[in-house]
């Protein structure tokens, strides 16, 4: 329910359903689905305040227990990794993202997936890998891994993931100056987002749109922002 809320652009809302399931978590004694809960806020927070991501991803990390299977562990540090490359610290979240990678290699694709939907295993590292590469502005490691991920199952929000790594490749072509490329991804991400009607993918489009400000006065991105004018969600 905190996803659908925050995709709905209720924020209230969302931090209030994660508190219930935090609390029910804490109730149950049930580490790893508290852990799940803050580690899955780190990435929603991340969005606007990298410092509170980090905050909540060391927070999860504290409460995952020693004897989880890696590809529970592959997760958790995927996600640390991505919180640290919110606030810029390329060291940490590299080291992490490698560690996520290994585990991820020793996951076994018969374990339980509990408590995600869908197996997490090395595939599925592809979008963070890029994400993470894409903020960091290393776009020689973010290019490959996004073109692998758009190639990726995401099961029950395919066009949702597309959408987001479409965002992601769009930021990683401006370090090497493809700004039409850039711009062209940026509409394709609008045109899903708004289709879809979600938050989540239109506040990224947003994220990127603000990258390609030094551009302005190129003419893909002054049509760009001439067919997004008037544009409002739900419209």
């Amino acid at each position: 329910m905190s996803r659908l809320a925050f995709d709905l652009n209720d924020d209230d809302g969302g931090w209030r359903y994660h508190n219930i399931a935090v609390a029910y978590a804490e109730r149950a004694e049930n580490r790893v689905l508290q852990a799940y809960r803050f580690a899955g806020m780190s990435l929603r927070a991340g969005i606007q305040h990298g410092a509170q991501a980090v905050r909540l991803v060391d927070h999860a990390n504290g409460l995952v227990p020693p004897k989880v299977s890696p590809g529970l562990r592959a997760w958790f540090s995927a996600r640390e990794a991505s919180a640290y490359s919110r606030i810029g610290d390329q060291s940490t979240a590299l080291h992490a993202l490698d560690r996520a990678e290994a585990l991820a290699k020793e996951a076994d694709p018969r374990d339980s997936p509990w408590p995600w939907t869908h197996p997490f295993g090395h595939g599925g590292l592809d979008g963070y890998r890029g994400a993470i590469a894409a903020r960091l502005k290393l776009p020689e490691m973010a290019l490959p891994a996004l073109q692998a991920a758009l190639g990726t199952q995401n099961p029950g929000q395919v066009d949702k993931y597309r959408a987001l790594v479409l965002g992601d490749l769009a930021m990683s072509h401006l370090p090497t100056g493809e700004v039409e490329e850039s711009v062209r991804l940026t509409g394709e991400a609008f045109d899903i987002g708004s289709r879809l009607g979600s938050y989540r993918v239109l506040q990224r489009f947003r994220e990127v749109r603000s990258s390609l400000n030094p551009y302005r006065d190129v003419a893909a991105v002054r049509n760009l922002d001439e067919r997004i004018a008037g544009f409002s969600p739900g419209s």
